[in-house]
């Protein structure tokens, strides 16, 4: 009945049972360093066998691989047989002596015992979790793939977005932004010309402020820059500050087409031209003075002062006198930074008043709020009549107000806001190609990644399979020393 009870052996605790059971001496491994130091001299002098290059493949030579040999020898060492059946070939008597060093003192089972413990433990664990690795690497690179090329996509839509808004194509961008202020004066008078509809929203809100105020002169404090491009359009600022139209129209914006903006513009210096020690001197404004020296027979003498500065007051008089608009004032009202900043807040004064009018409106008739216009008929319009020009204001705000035209003031105001917008634009495609090339990388590595997953999984294969087998032979060789009894070396080899 003992012969039937299985010998259960803990893969961790093998190599102990061989050593505690006197199966296999302590001082194995330094056996079993003599004997790898003869399996590699005999590994120099081997025949070319197909057989044999397959398991001297391995990284490692057991004993069992030691028999395979000896069995592959003497099939192609066959002719150096004798008569008596002993082989004479060298090959076979190194092999065969490998195969008794290993066989005395069992140190073939421990040698085994400990690979298999070896390749169970940390070898094969340390592979998985390399190949893991690898895959939760491809995954993060799979990721950083999509995302690198969302984003990409993102930076290139808002590239084509700001081109689309501001109305150029982006293909050549600085050149397309000064392009665009050729049609400026354009956009200005169409913009001027919507100005129309706001006639009866201006004189809703007079009304309403002579009912409720007694402010006299109306026309002149309030809604005063949109009553004038009603009537008169959109003037340029001298015509709005002196009304008169100016005969000589200076032009202070800038040609679109032929400006060049070069910051590292070589600074010219004036010739000093050298007078030698005569009469003429200079002011410290650098104002040449002459100076005449007269000889009133004393022996003093007098120096007149001639100043021939041009008074500046007599150049501003004469320029007013002969209406020449130069600077700010050629500029039109709705290019003027400063008017139209206090147009767009009577704008916002007129929305603002028709928003509170239409929400006194839509309020029960029997608000107070709404009682107090009942004598005033003209102030009297329904909810329809407010909407409509609520929204004849939010139209002309709205125009004014557009992105192209916010790029299209600010170009008019400073040259280098052209060359901060063109950078800034390029800079949303150099953004987009960073990203490409991100997710370029991103695809190598994860090929050069997954090559290396590859690689690997062969070889924890091959890892397993031998220590399979390993598990069989010791299996095998503990059964035949306990006369047939089913031995099992249990644990983590039967997880694998």
């Amino acid at each position: 009945m003992t012969h039937a009870i299985p010998i259960d052996i803990n893969t961790n605790k093998l190599l102990e049972f061989l050593i505690t059971r006197k199966h296999c001496n302590r001082n194995w491994p330094e056996d079993c360093k003599v004997i790898r130091e003869k399996i590699n001299a005999a590994i120099q002098d081997m025949p070319e066998h197909e057989d044999i290059v397959k398991l001297l493949a391995g990284t490692h030579l057991t004993y069992f691989e030691c028999l395979e040999i000896v069995e592959i020898l003497k099939k192609t060492e066959a002719n150096t047989k004798n008569i008596f059946g002993q082989y004479s070939s060298k090959k076979i008597k190194d092999w065969q002596e490998i195969i008794k060093l290993y066989e005395k003192n069992n140190v073939y089972l421990a040698e085994a015992a400990q690979i298999m413990m070896r390749n169970v433990k940390y070898e094969i664990p340390a592979i998985k979790k390399h190949i893991v690795k690898c895959d939760h690497i491809q995954d993060e690179l799979n990721k950083k793939e999509h995302d690198c090329m969302k984003a990409s996509q993102d930076h290139k839509d808002k590239f084509y977005s700001s081109c689309k808004q501001i109305g150029i194509k982006g293909e050549n961008i600085k050149g397309e932004l000064l392009e665009l202020l050729c049609d400026l004066p354009e956009m200005l008078t169409e913009i001027s010309s919507k100005f129309n509809t706001l006639e009866k929203p201006c004189n809703y809100y007079k009304s309403f402020l002579q009912h409720t105020t007694s402010n006299e002169d109306l026309d002149e404090k309030y809604l005063k820059m949109i009553k004038y491009i009603i009537t008169r359009g959109n003037t340029t600022t001298y015509e709005w500050q002196t009304g008169e139209i100016p005969e000589v129209i200076e032009n202070y914006r800038m040609d679109a087409i032929n400006v060049e903006i070069n910051e590292n513009a070589d600074t010219q210096t004036e010739d000093v031209i050298d007078f030698g020690d005569d009469n003429s001197s200079s002011t410290p404004n650098g104002d040449f003075v002459h100076v005449e020296k007269i000889d009133f027979g004393d022996g003093e003498i007098v120096a007149e002062e001639i100043n021939w500065d041009i008074n500046s007051e007599y150049e501003k008089v004469e320029k007013q006198e002969s209406k020449i608009a130069c600077g700010e004032d050629a500029l039109t009202i709705l290019e003027n930074g400063k008017l139209r900043c206090m147009l767009m807040n009577e704008l916002s004064e007129l929305e603002s008043f028709l928003q509170q009018r239409l929400v006194e409106l839509k309020l029960p008739t029997d608000v107070l709020s709404l009682n107090l216009f009942q004598n005033a008929p003209h102030l009297n319009q329904n909810v329809t009549d407010v909407e409509s020009m609520l929204k004849a204001v939010r139209e002309v705000t709205s125009s004014l107000s557009t992105v192209k035209l916010q790029h299209l003031f600010s170009i008019c105001t400073s040259p280098k806001y052209v060359d901060r917008l063109t950078e800034g634009l390029h800079h949303k495609l150099s953004l987009s190609a960073k990203m490409v090339t991100q997710a370029e990388e991103a695809v190598e590595k994860r090929k050069q990644i997954g090559q290396e997953a590859q690689t690997l999984q062969p070889k924890l294969d091959k890892m397993v399979a031998q220590s399979k087998q390993l598990q069989k032979y010791i299996q095998d060789a503990l059964s035949k020393k306990y006369q047939n009894r089913q031995v099992n070396i249990m644990g983590e080899i039967n997880l694998m």
